[in-house]
């Protein structure tokens, strides 16, 4: 998922602003730039506003629960420790399957029946529903 978002001094006085997005780990974005540092609005022309770019890219892993998530762009003055937050976004984190199986034991010779433990970690981010099926490759 990219976004954009744009932020403005309205402060009165030159300051860095560091930006992050709030509703996620920070390892789950990219923000360019991190930080911006602008003049106050209404002193020049430009300079007062700036534009960053922010991809959203959650890890496969089980960490990363399948889901709705709220999200906004936090921008902190560097010099007044003040952060504003934009607006709330939707951020829709879709489900994906992974899974390892382990049969024990691997082979048994037995003339009527056999007993067999499949044991399945889930490494996906929903839960998983799997129908085990036997097949015998000797026929």
């Amino acid at each position: 998922m990219a976004l954009v978002g744009f932020v403005r001094n309205q402060s009165g006085i030159v300051d860095r602003f560091d930006l992050k997005l709030r509703g996620v780990p920070g390892d789950w974005c990219t923000i360019a730039p991190a930080a911006v540092d602008l003049v106050p609005y209404g002193v020049g022309d430009e300079g007062y506003e700036a534009e960053a770019s922010v991809t959203v890219h959650p890890p496969r892993t089980c960490d990363a629960a399948a889901g709705s998530r709220t999200v906004q762009l936090v921008a902190r003055s560097s010099s007044r420790a003040v952060e504003r937050a934009s607006n709330a976004v939707p951020l829709q984190v879709a489900r994906f399957e992974s899974f390892e199986g382990r049969l024990r034991p691997a082979r048994v010779r037995s003339k009527r029946t056999a007993k067999y433990v499949l044991a399945v970690r889930n490494q996906g981010n929903a839960p998983l529903v799997l129908v085990p099926r036997g097949e015998d490759d000797e026929g």
